[in-house]
């Protein structure tokens, strides 16, 4: 929702007009890094949380649902890292807990949240309990078998033994750069190996031929190298709810948009460096929108995969096209 879509009091805006001012969306990120910023009045998200603990920020929490209530009493009483508001809508708890946090008890706060800031870069250094988890999550998957087993209940599960993920390489007749000058979003089919694992490992699949997963790194003439995994929905998922939920009912009209924007797609380097180009698989579903970052970082790019007819409407909206 937009600014534009609520109503401020006026006289809201004229005692806050010589003191600051208020927009519809700020890059969070870098308001919490600001020197300047004495504490974060926050509904306590898990995202907002963590970036205010990384750049060591007090909080006043106003936790609203899900588990915002969680966090809230870890941050207030556990972690010792800001105020938990306890649901409250009175004004002058508010009035209270803001002194308290700006002034009366700042320097206990701050101590706390300045603790928690070192935790949190120590945390993601190659020492870090982050970069250890991701190491054993990547001793798991070399762990994955070429088989899936079935229970007597039947239920399906990994067999773990040490076979290793299937791995296959393959050479393509061009080079990288008109490859990537001249094929179409499609082409990106044949990079990948199995035929897409995912397209035939439905969760009702019992067969045990199907394979966990597998590796296909493609050579192109120049040298250049294009490597591409493929997962079996039944180890890994990026599925939404609407996809989850598909066999049990049909919602009609729906659209789907999934956003990777931000993951560090570009940051993957296997020792070949870092990639020119980032995508998933050229077959996604319709009525469907991928947004992904661009190589650059300033930008953002957006798979687009409508009906016919939609698709025409789509590519010819002024409004849509300004943003292009």
């Amino acid at each position: 929702m937009g600014i534009d879509e609520f109503h401020i009091p006026s006289e809201l805006l004229d005692r806050m007009k010589e003191m600051g001012c208020i927009i519809d969306w700020a890059p969070q990120e870098d308001v919490l890094a600001q020197r300047a910023i004495g504490a974060f009045f926050t509904h306590s998200g898990w995202n907002s949380t963590m970036e205010s603990l990384v750049e060591g920020v007090p909080m006043i929490c106003w936790p609203h649902s899900y588990d915002q209530q969680v966090n809230s009493r870890f941050s207030g009483e556990v972690w010792k890292v800001g105020i938990d508001i306890k649901d409250t809508q009175d004004r002058l708890i508010v009035e209270k807990v803001v002194r308290d946090a700006m002034s009366m008890k700042r320097d206990l706060y701050t101590q706390s949240a300045s603790a928690w800031k070192i935790l949190a870069k120590e945390s993601i250094s190659k020492t870090g309990v982050s970069s250890k988890s991701f190491a054993r999550l990547v001793d798991d998957i070399r762990a994955f078998s070429s088989s899936m087993k079935h229970s007597s209940i039947g239920q399906s599960y990994v067999d773990c033994n040490n076979e290793g993920a299937e791995f296959v390489e393959a050479t393509v007749d061009a080079t990288l750069s008109s490859f990537l000058q001249d094929s179409q979003y499609e082409d990106l089919d044949e990079f990948f190996p199995c035929s897409h694992l995912w397209s035939k490992s439905t969760l009702r699949e019992k067969s045990e031929k199907v394979i966990p997963l597998a590796v296909q790194v493609n050579h192109f003439e120049c040298g250049g190298v294009a490597v591409a995994a493929s997962l079996s929905h039944k180890i890994a998922d990026g599925y939404n709810t609407i996809d989850v939920q598909e066999h049990q009912r049909t919602i009609d009209g729906a659209y789907i948009c999934t956003s990777m924007c931000r993951y560090p797609v570009y940051d993957i380097d296997f020792e070949w460096g870092k990639p020119v180009r980032a995508s998933i698989a050229g077959k996604v579903g319709k009525n469907s929108f991928l947004l992904m970052d661009t190589a650059s970082g300033d930008g953002i790019e957006v798979l687009v995969c409508l009906r016919k007819e939609d698709m025409a409407i789509f590519q010819s909206d002024p409004e849509l096209l300004a943003f292009c």
